[in-house]
């Protein structure tokens, strides 16, 4: 058929968007050891600990990076240490889950140097990257159970809520095009990736829906709240004249969630949204 020799498998392959080097290539921060306010562990012996030594470990890390009395140029230094250690999933799911979360929102929202929000924006595109779970907090979470998209996520116990200064808000915010350009393209790179994230847990959506789930689990799932701010900013970036890594990045956050979305994207909602608005 016409469609068998217009589609082949590798149109409906899910790549990378953050860190797709056909897009850009990402060269990772660099820190010196005796710069950090703890001793650090290498990213193996990271691996290897059990979750509770790791929360342990990653609780110092954040005393530090919180500290007023740790000058920014060192707290440089520890956000390029949590960087290298971002791609473990473990680490990642505590990271984006904990109160590391609106520390790292509010560095990219007031740091004065744009290396430096760029620096926390690649930072958090990686930690959603490399995550398998991202509960939304308040400010992400929808008050209207007919406009949620299930997250098919259950709340970790012990967790301190994050502020109202949510992950996707603060993305659709940062991928304003009154930001500098650098960080505009890691804001719409890491907007693509929590987008996708959420997409894929679309109840609607059956090869990535959570499974298993009994119905005291599906009552605790946390749902997400996708505003219509975050599909504008998608498709204005795809418009004539915009920068054009920020255009490959929204591009590729479109394809991914049409690969995934069934013939002709019907079973995604928010993939057929994009398509719309763009």
């Amino acid at each position: 058929s016409v469609a068998q020799l217009v589609l082949c498998p590798v149109d409906t392959q899910v790549k990378p968007i953050i860190f797709n080097r056909a897009i850009e290539a990402i060269e990772a921060p660099s820190f010196r050891e005796d710069a950090l306010p703890f001793k650090p562990l290498t990213k193996d012996t990271a691996a290897r600990l059990d979750t509770p030594e790791l929360e342990d470990f990653l609780t110092s890390v954040y005393r530090d990076l919180a500290s007023r009395d740790l000058p920014v140029a060192e707290k440089v230094h520890v956000l390029a240490y949590l960087y290298m250690l971002s791609s473990l999933d473990a680490v990642a799911n505590i990271v984006i889950n904990s109160s590391f979360a609106p520390l790292l929102l509010k560095m990219a929202r007031r740091f004065r140097s744009a290396s430096l929000r760029t620096l926390v924006v690649t930072l958090l595109g990686s930690l959603i990257r490399h995550a398998t779970l991202i509960v939304p907090d308040k400010a992400d979470a929808s008050p209207n159970p007919a406009q949620i998209i299930t997250s098919g996520t259950q709340q970790p116990s012990g967790r301190q809520q994050p502020s109202s200064l949510g992950l996707l808000s603060t993305l659709v915010d940062l991928s304003d095009p009154g930001e500098p350009t650098k960080l505009r393209r890691r804001a719409v790179a890491a907007l693509g990736e929590l987008l996708f994230y959420v997409a894929t847990l679309d109840p609607a959506h059956d090869p990535h829906a959570p499974r298993g789930l009994d119905s005291e689990a599906e009552e605790a799932c946390v749902r997400w709240y996708l505003p219509s701010s975050a599909v504008r900013v998608v498709a204005r970036c795809l418009g004539e004249g915009e920068d054009e890594l920020v255009a490959h990045y929204a591009a590729k956050t479109v394809e991914n969630l049409l690969a995934t979305a069934g013939d002709g994207g019907e079973d995604c909602g928010l993939a057929r949204a994009l398509v719309h608005s763009a």
